[in-house]
């Protein structure tokens, strides 16, 4: 899989995010297989064990993985915890997460190890960081609405998640009229 890291950088500095459309990634023949698993896995993600009663169309699983760049590892981590204090998250903040774990097949899939290889090697030559490693915190999720139903990625509205870098990856989009994602951003100038 390969990005042409050079623009991302170069859009990360002028916009502080950078779009790039499926058409621009380039997939390797031994990595289709993985790019078809990777894909279907968001047929195969439970409902959200954290979502309010009849809030049911957010379904998710989470890998940890402890990334080491100097040594040019990803290694998935056993532990699905996830933890944001209720004041950046105040629809199921304060409360320690025990989230569906992301699939053995899933955790080792080539293509999203490349996902966030790629994405890590852009942030970090975007801005240096003093760590070589990272922890990298990998969310699935799949938004489901039906007529009369409105599906909402982030029941909590607008919010930052209080990580040093946020990368979003839209997989699959199916069944949809109108509408777009859209991500917000507050740009810090000093």
């Amino acid at each position: 899989m390969f990005v042409n890291i050079d623009k991302v950088i170069e859009e990360l500095k002028q916009n502080k995010f950078s779009h790039i459309a499926s058409e621009k990634i380039n997939i390797k023949a031994n990595e289709i297989t993985d790019l078809a698993l990777l894909k279907k896995s968001w047929d195969y993600l439970p409902i959200d064990p954290y979502m309010k009663k009849d809030d049911t169309y957010r379904r998710r699983c989470f890998g940890k993985f402890i990334v080491d760049i100097v040594n040019k590892t990803i290694d998935f981590v056993d532990d699905n915890t996830f933890f944001q204090s209720s004041e950046i998250n105040r629809y199921a903040g304060g409360i320690e997460r025990k989230l569906p774990k992301m699939s053995d097949v899933i955790s080792s899939n080539i293509v999203l190890r490349k996902i966030i290889e790629n994405t890590l090697n852009a942030f970090l030559m975007y801005k240096k960081k003093e760590s070589n490693v990272w922890d990298v915190f990998v969310h699935q999720f799949r938004i489901e609405s039906k007529k009369g139903m409105q599906g909402n990625p982030t029941p909590e509205g607008i919010h930052k998640d209080g990580h040093t870098f946020i990368s979003m990856h839209m997989i699959g989009r199916y069944n949809i009229e109108g509408g777009h994602p859209i991500s917000m951003m507050k740009i810090e100038t000093k």
